[in-house]
């Protein structure tokens, strides 16, 4: 066996029995991991993969490199994975100067993992990894936790409009930066833990509710379950946490709805009194969003998935598949959907006497 392998077998029993000693729960110890920007020896590869930034670690490394250092150019620096306390609860944080302290680090290895980029200093005292979206690193740096419609759409949630940046601040915030006409703060109480970055999923959709049209909440709704963001439970606890006038559309949450415009047309149909079937697989045309009325096949498409020339060579393809088979095909597109929802009915509603013959 040689000291590689010595110092892999060591830093092994370390990290099997340095949680304790440290004084920190191994659960919270996934969240305080660390990582070394080189990978020159067995020991260090697997300390970029598997341990903390423990100094005793750092020490039995410097034993196994010539010398007995850590070279200058070796900077450890955080690495936050997601903390999940539920499958559908995912959150990350923040983390102070005495954070980074406690897990080994040393004044200079915070500068220099900063100068490297492996570190972004939000704000005062408050750092955060590399690598976090803009929209965190934007909420963070007003002082308070990603929130609403923009949580909703990092999470891959339907979020009826994201040009404002959502961001919740603690009723007792103070010395916060000014902030401009496109970001929108929501003031009050949430359960986050102090320096989390996002408010839990269930918060952004009841904050949802003032934000967008009650339709669109639905349809966040229905994202958000089919993602398995939420379950049955979670969507009375929002229910119940709604006021008494947001209440009356929980009948028409429907999980099985695959993206925000496929929701919104859905109500429409309901509305105008129509009967339909939703995602119905055709011979020779594939999968349609809806069958109206077992003719009229409405399909609703969105720039990302239509804009290509290949895409839309094939959205013909399946319009004359449709055609051969006695079918009439309505595309509708998600921007109209969305800000022109009118028209959209209007169209439906013209040919609703046809529907009905």
């Amino acid at each position: 066996m040689d000291r590689g392998d010595v110092v892999v077998a060591r830093c092994r029993q370390l990290e099997a029995g340095g949680a304790q000693d440290r004084g920190f729960h191994p659960a919270t110890l996934p969240a305080r991991r660390a990582v070394l920007s080189t990978s020159t020896t067995p020991a260090i590869r697997y300390v970029e993969e598997e341990c903390g930034p423990d100094r005793r670690v750092l020490q039995e490394l410097c034993r196994s490199r010539p010398g007995g250092k850590l070279s200058p150019e070796v900077v450890v620096s955080p690495r936050w994975p997601l903390q999940v306390e539920d499958p559908r609860s995912v959150s990350s944080a923040s983390a102070s100067f005495r954070d980074l302290r406690a897990e080994g680090m040393t004044r200079g290895e915070i500068e220099r993992a900063v100068r490297a980029g492996h570190l972004l200093r939000a704000r005062r005292d408050t750092y955060l990894p590399a690598g976090v979206s803009a929209p965190v690193l934007r909420a963070v740096q007003h002082g308070g936790r990603l929130d609403c419609l923009s949580l909703l759409h990092e999470r891959g949630v339907f979020a009826h409009d994201v040009r404002c940046l959502h961001v919740q601040f603690d009723r007792v915030a103070s010395r916060l930066p000014v902030r401009g006409s496109d970001v929108r703060g929501h003031w009050r109480s949430s359960t986050a833990l102090p320096r989390a970055t996002h408010t839990p999923i269930i918060e952004a959709l009841v904050q949802s509710a003032a934000c967008q049209p009650p339709r669109s909440l639905v349809a966040s709704l229905d994202s958000a379950w089919n993602r398995g963001l939420i379950d049955e439970a979670n969507l009375g606890k929002i229910f119940r946490a709604l006021p008494r006038r947001f209440r009356r559309p929980r009948h028409l949450v429907d999980p099985s709805a695959e993206s925000g415009p496929e929701t919104l047309v859905r109500l429409m149909l309901r509305g105008l009194g129509l009967r339909w079937r939703a995602q119905v697989q055709i011979p020779h045309v594939g999968r349609v969003d809806f069958v109206v009325e077992g003719w009229l096949i409405i399909e609703c498409d969105s720039k990302a998935h239509h804009a290509s020339w290949e895409a839309q060579r094939e959205d013909r393809r399946r319009d004359r598949a449709a055609a051969a088979a006695g079918y009439v095909t309505l595309r509708l597109i998600a921007e109209e959907i969305l800000y022109k929802p009118e028209a959209v009915r209007a169209a439906i509603a013209g040919l609703k006497p046809r529907l009905r013959r």
